[in-house]
């Protein structure tokens, strides 16, 4: 008897696909794919993710599957750990990922040979979508408004141009007159350094970090996916596959309360107070990813791929503090300090 065997892939972008491929996984897990997507509202991976059975979005950005925290998952694209722009936290934020260059999502909640053993929750597995079979394009438009923010006044300061983007333009940067020996040694200048000197670097410093009052703008956004397969000679193809998502909020902060205690024995509480602060706040928080894939098909059943990928994330803050220092109130004999000003540029 003549046997023909016939190989192919499922098409984890269909429900049906995702379903084989379920079943004949060697681990446990749950996945979306592109066709489920595109009937709901999502417009980004975090919210998709909501709907694989075990897993839970907070902040809007990080995934907790099985209630357990981002620092017990790992996000793999294609296969490929992908760092996290954030210093302080292990995962990655999903919402730089637009829902259209989808292919499939999928958490893995136990091991297998062929991915990264750094998780105990569970690996959020992203696969993009190959090249498109027609001209693709998609924009959309999001706002909106916080009650406690928009079209109010709040703390701001003069920043750089590109501050709206994430990043300095170098305003806040040390100015050349400082001498790098100085940089390096923290505070001690060259010897011989005339007081002129020092008093032309103070003022070649940034001074316009003071707090003022600005307006508020509603929070907004957009979203771009685009992406078109050239058919080149001898059937091969090239497509390309590109996204950018941008998001920028505001938040607005009054009468918060900082207090520090310490220990003293002459007090009939055991402790007397150290700081007691009442805080004004202004915040801005920009996010924005840009996402980028080129394949090319030189045969029916070759492909070569190259992706890219960019996220920024960025808060802005201004504090304003009013109260007492039980430090400075010793070191300065003050009494009170009278509305300190302290500005937070991105950290």
């Amino acid at each position: 008897v003549e046997e023909v065997l016939i190989q192919d892939e499922s098409e984890t972008k269909t429900v049906e696909g995702l379903t084989v491929a379920r079943q004949r996984s060697v681990s446990a897990g749950d996945a979306i794919g592109r066709e489920e997507i595109s009937r709901g509202t999502d417009t980004n991976a975090a919210r998709a993710a909501q709907r694989v059975v075990g897993a839970n979005i907070v902040g809007g950005r990080f995934v907790y599957v099985r209630g357990l925290g981002e620092r017990y998952s790992n996000s793999l694209l294609s296969m490929y750990p992908l760092p996290s722009p954030e210093p302080d936290r292990a995962a990655v934020p999903l919402d730089v990922f637009p829902a259209a260059v989808l292919d499939s999502l999928t958490i893995a909640k136990t091991f297998t040979p062929d991915m990264p053993g750094d998780f105990a929750g569970g690996s959020v597995q992203i696969e993009t979508r190959s090249v498109p079979d027609k001209p693709l394009f998609n924009f959309s438009l999001q706002g909106g408004i916080n009650s406690q923010a928009t079209f109010q006044d709040r703390l701001d300061y003069a920043g750089s141009g590109t501050d709206s983007l994430g990043f300095d333009s170098g305003m806040r940067s040390l100015p050349s007159q400082i001498p790098s020996d100085a940089i390096a040694s923290g505070s001690t200048f060259p010897p011989g350094t005339r007081p002129v000197d020092i008093n032309d670097m103070g003022r070649a410093l940034n001074s316009s970090m003071a707090p003022r009052m600005t307006s508020t703008l509603p929070n907004h956004g957009f979203s771009a996916v685009g992406g078109n397969t050239w058919t080149l000679a001898n059937g091969q193809k090239l497509g390309v596959l590109a996204s950018l998502n941008y998001t920028h909020k505001y938040e607005r902060y009054q009468d918060m309360i900082l207090r520090e205690f310490r220990p003293n024995a002459a007090d009939e509480r055991g402790f007397d107070n150290r700081l007691d602060y009442r805080i004004e706040r202004g915040v801005e928080k920009i996010v924005w990813g840009a996402f980028g894939k080129v394949s090319y098909l030189p045969a029916k059943n070759h492909k070569i791929s190259v992706s890219g990928l960019h996220s920024q994330l960025a808060d802005d803050t201004t504090s304003f503090f009013q109260g007492t220092n039980a430090d400075a109130q010793a070191r300065f004999s003050a009494s009170q300090l009278d509305w300190v000003p302290r500005s937070l540029t991105f950290g």
